[in-house]
């Protein structure tokens, strides 16, 4: 069940999840879609929803997008970053 804020509105701000992986020394990248941003390709993930766990939001998106279960994730290191997008 999705929870949502009572003190935000809806999409107020979403935090994007990427993950790292890796399997026989190989790394698994996904190519955007050409229309939304160029094709750029980009590590695994998504959006989490709020509250979520974001180990569990992180098996959420690869399940969703690509149909791949995660059986191992590290608990760390986990990096943040923010980037601000202009329009």
């Amino acid at each position: 069940m999705i929870e949502v804020s009572k003190d935000f509105p809806p999409a107020f701000y979403r935090v994007t999840i990427k993950g790292m992986c890796v399997r026989d020394g190989k790394l698994l990248m996904v190519q955007e879609s050409e229309k939304l941003s160029g094709g750029v390709w980009e590590l695994p993930g998504g959006g989490l929803d709020f509250g979520e766990d974001i180990f569990l939001g992180f098996n959420r998106e690869t399940q969703e997008e690509m149909g791949l279960s995660i059986s191992k994730i590290s608990k760390a290191p986990v990096y943040v970053w923010t980037w601000k997008f202009e329009n």
